[in-house]
């Protein structure tokens, strides 16, 4: 999203240096409507998260949104994560 939203910038500010853009799976509302940005599911685990009862548990629940990882290497990450935002 950062990337695109990056190179939107650009183009806009610059549209001499840039001959297209390809926007895959843009979070632009302007786009799209939010119900074909965010997926249902997204919901349960983004619910788990503000209802963490620690940062590895609220860790835990993001790392299951968005990572494919397997289950271990999600609990070693969350205490990672954890951690790091505990730290700072």
């Amino acid at each position: 999203s950062l990337g695109g939203m990056v190179a939107a910038e650009i183009a806009r500010l610059h549209p001499e240096s840039i001959d297209a853009l390809i926007l895959i799976n843009s979070s632009f509302k302007s786009l799209s409507p939010f119900y074909h940005r965010l997926q249902v599911e997204a919901l349960w685990h983004l619910s788990k998260a503000f209802r963490a009862q620690s940062p590895v548990e609220r860790e835990r629940a993001i790392l299951e949104m968005i990572s494919s990882r397997p289950s271990f290497e999600k609990d070693h990450l969350a205490q990672e994560w954890a951690r790091i935002a505990e730290e700072r």
